[in-house]
């Protein structure tokens, strides 16, 4: 990993470490209404872990912060640490690590819809894959696991009703992110 990638994650892994363990965030959990602690998550943990998400997004690294995330969101529940936050994510109506990861990659690859090639672009041949993004081929293993491949990966593994709206932007992110707060577990990444 370049020395610059790893001063970014290092900065944001001790940030985010700050603000899950701090003492006045447990304080706050005590004397306030959940509303206004998620209005803190927000704004002190999410923006942090959402910046440029879809670079570091499925790195080895990414655990630790999705680690993280779950213990503030304990915290702000109350809850133990032993306890599932499967349930608590979607009581909280916020996405985890990964499935913030995969709506920010499809949104990228839905407003820069004008850099990929659809398959029926390649070739005249009527196919069921032809509506789908070209993958390029590509030896490098870092070039399969970047932002490109990546979203297009998972671009062609959505159903047909959502990729058939992908032209309108605002509709795409509100149908993906329905699709999202469904279990996952029917996607191969």
């Amino acid at each position: 990993m370049p020395e610059t990638c790893r001063d970014i994650y290092d900065n944001k892994s001790q940030l985010l470490h700050q603000v899950g363990t701090s003492h006045h965030f447990h304080i706050w959990c005590t004397v306030t209404h959940t509303s206004t602690l998620l209005s803190i998550y927000y704004s002190l943990f999410h923006i942090v872990m959402n910046y440029g998400i879809i670079f570091w997004g499925n790195s080895y690294h990414s655990i630790k912060i999705f680690r993280m995330q779950e213990r503030v969101i304990r915290i702000i529940m109350g809850c133990g640490n032993r306890d599932s936050c499967r349930n608590i994510f979607k009581e909280l109506k916020i996405l985890p690590l990964m499935s913030q990861y995969v709506l920010s990659l499809l949104i990228f690859v839905v407003n820069s819809r004008d850099q990929f090639l659809i398959n029926s672009e390649i070739h005249n041949i009527i196919t069921r894959h032809s509506s789908n993004l070209h993958l390029p081929l590509a030896n490098l293993d870092i070039y399969q696991r970047g932002v490109y491949c990546s979203g297009i990966k998972i671009f062609n593994i959505l159903p047909f009703n959502i990729t058939n709206i992908s032209d309108n932007p605002k509709t795409f992110k509100m149908a993906l992110k329905i699709f999202i707060y469904h279990p996952f577990s029917h996607l191969r990444f």
